[in-house]
């Protein structure tokens, strides 16, 4: 499981790729994978050896929301929910 701070560090770490990512968009979500490396890719599908994943519209004004619930999520209830 990642610890809190380092998800939040590798999101702040690659919030404007994610941003770039989503002004780029062809298709209306893509997701964000994180990985125990402290990796972060980008896809238009969840990777099941990521450690923790969400779904992001393109709707740019949410990006934040969406990573905050979805790590609450993660933390709150593991990997599997």
């Amino acid at each position: 499981m990642l610890p809190e701070k380092m998800a939040r560090q590798m999101y702040a770490k690659n919030r404007e790729k994610i941003l770039q990512h989503a002004r780029n968009a062809r298709r209306g979500y893509f997701i964000v994978n994180f990985y125990n490396n402290y990796d972060v890719k980008i896809s238009s599908e969840k990777d099941d050896k990521s450690e923790f994943s969400f779904l992001i519209p393109s709707a740019l004004e949410f990006l934040d929301v969406k990573f905050n619930k979805a790590l609450t999520d993660y933390l709150t209830y593991g990997k599997n929910h």
